[in-house]
């Protein structure tokens, strides 16, 4: 099978269009991953706590980092991403099997 990969030999435009997509989904998760990242790190609530101090009860609060928002952000873009790359690959397809048909 590597030896099918790295070999430059006649392949149908299908093929090389479906090896693109799956190649394709590294780079979106990763994009995705960093969005969702990026999300997490910027965006912050304040977290209500209470604790006792010299017999009095005191309640304070405290910016945490918003994990849910991070990994919903992250997946939403990860699908819009996959759409968009579903439909380029798709149009390249058509592109590539009108070329393959009709230029002999």
């Amino acid at each position: 099978m590597l030896n099918k990969i790295f070999s430059l030999q006649k392949r149908a435009a299908s093929e090389i269009l479906s090896l693109m997509y799956k190649a394709g989904m590294i780079p979106l998760m990763y994009k995705s991953y960093l969005f969702g990242r990026y999300i997490y790190i910027n965006n912050s609530y304040e977290k209500d706590f209470s604790f006792i101090q010299n017999g009095e009860r005191l309640y304070s609060s405290k910016p945490v980092n918003n994990v849910p928002l991070g990994i919903i952000g992250g997946i939403i873009l990860f699908i819009i991403l996959v759409i968009i790359w579903k439909l380029i690959c798709e149009l390249l397809l058509i592109i590539l099997e009108f070329f393959e048909t009709n230029i002999k």
